[in-house]
């Protein structure tokens, strides 16, 4: 996937994440929620961002991006000051609905793979606490 998007955006699409997390306004201490993840590069991203105390977690449908995440990350450590993002399954329809309201959620290039995008938004809303962000890349 990484290739694919590199291609498909002349390499630009590192400084669209980077964009993406500047947007999300993430600080020390906010709950991240990076919704179809794949192999979790923004959901990187954020970690370095969120400071001790803080979390990110990414989600997605696809077991074997789930995988390549979480190789990505044990590979990268965790950034000084920064945290590890965890990687967990979710269905294609919805949120991870155990945990507890994000600050912020956010979604990369998974979002063209929505099969309905409107129902996929509003679940992103749904699990974002009044006053967070819902960031689409």
């Amino acid at each position: 996937m990484t290739l694919l998007n590199t291609a498909m955006t002349a390499g630009l699409h590192h400084r669209w994440r980077s964009r993406a997390a500047d947007l999300a306004r993430v600080g020390p201490g906010d709950r991240v929620l990076d919704v179809a993840t794949g192999t979790g590069d923004l959901a990187l991203e954020l970690a370095g961002r969120v400071g001790p105390g803080g979390e990110v977690i990414g989600s997605d449908f696809a077991e074997g991006m789930l995988e390549r995440a979480r190789e990505k990350a044990a590979a990268r450590g965790q950034d000084e000051g920064g945290v590890r993002p965890r990687f967990e399954w979710a269905t294609r329809s919805s949120c991870n609905t155990r945990a507890a309201p994000s600050t912020r959620a956010t979604v990369g290039f998974g979002a063209r793979n929505f099969a309905d995008l409107a129902r996929g938004l509003a679940e992103m809303r749904r699990v974002v606490r009044p006053g967070g962000r819902v960031v689409v890349l």
